[in-house]
């Protein structure tokens, strides 16, 4: 299930650059079922000691001024949100929640829920032209001299497509509690891509390398629609691997 929330405000509303962490924290002090709340924050779905959080959200939208100088971004309202999950309860439950709220802000600048959109389930197959919402990061850890090493792949790289699959078929045993015949996923740029669709974010001190653009991606539909709704790659409750369909 997918939405799209549209809030309005009296004034410019000014966040700093990375602020995926405000996002973030905005869909978890509003979901109002305790239980579930708790257990998306504190747990998530375990598989292989790999845990998911089975939602994914994109950038904010709108008219905004940056300042990278001070680190800040300041957008003009309305600012639109799309959030998107493999389990529909947290949407109808935070959608309740957001429109019976009198206190919504954003680092402590009041706004309000002007709209929120459902947007209809798109059709899924085989193949399917996609545009990044919010970066999608893939990433691999190792040891090096007991020091703790990431290495953050490029969509150039043979593993980006490889951890994009590993990823979904954890999240479809999740949902199904089955695998799928056909495993393969694969995710490939469209057109020239550099540097510049690569994004350095800092989320709470830790440093992330995600990509932006418009990609192909194909595979078994069944997990495309997983991809669609739960987002590609790694954090994406952090607020990555969020995509459109063109």
């Amino acid at each position: 299930m997918r939405v799209c929330y549209e809030f309005d405000s009296k004034g410019p509303v000014k966040l700093p650059i990375q602020y995926n962490h405000i996002l973030q924290g905005l869909i978890y002090d509003h979901i109002s079922d305790a239980a579930l709340r708790h257990f998306l924050h504190e747990e998530g779905f375990d598989i292989n000691n790999r845990r998911y959080k089975m939602f994914t959200f994109s950038r904010l939208e709108g008219r905004f001024n940056m300042n990278r100088d001070k680190g800040t971004i300041e957008f003009q309202p309305p600012l639109k949100m799309t959030l998107s999950s493999a389990m529909d309860v947290l949407i109808e439950d935070l959608s309740e929640a957001f429109m019976k709220s009198n206190h919504l802000s954003l680092l402590g600048q009041p706004m309000y829920l002007s709209a929120i959109k459902v947007m209809p389930r798109p059709s899924i197959s085989d193949r399917l032209k996609v545009k990044m919402l919010s970066p999608v990061v893939v990433y691999s850890t190792g040891k090096n001299m007991e020091k703790t090493i990431t290495y953050y792949y490029s969509p150039m790289e043979a593993n980006f497509s490889k951890i994009i699959e590993e990823g979904l078929h954890r999240k479809y045993q999740l949902i199904y509690n089955r695998r799928l015949p056909e495993p393969e996923v694969s995710i490939k740029p469209i057109g020239h891509i550099d540097n510049r669709y690569m994004k350095v974010m800092e989320y709470k001190n830790t440093v992330i390398k995600g990509w932006m653009g418009i990609y192909w991606l194909e595979g078994n539909p069944e997990l495309l629609k997983v991809a669609y709704d739960s987002g590609i790659g790694s954090k994406t409750s952090m607020g990555f691997g969020c995509f459109d369909i063109l």
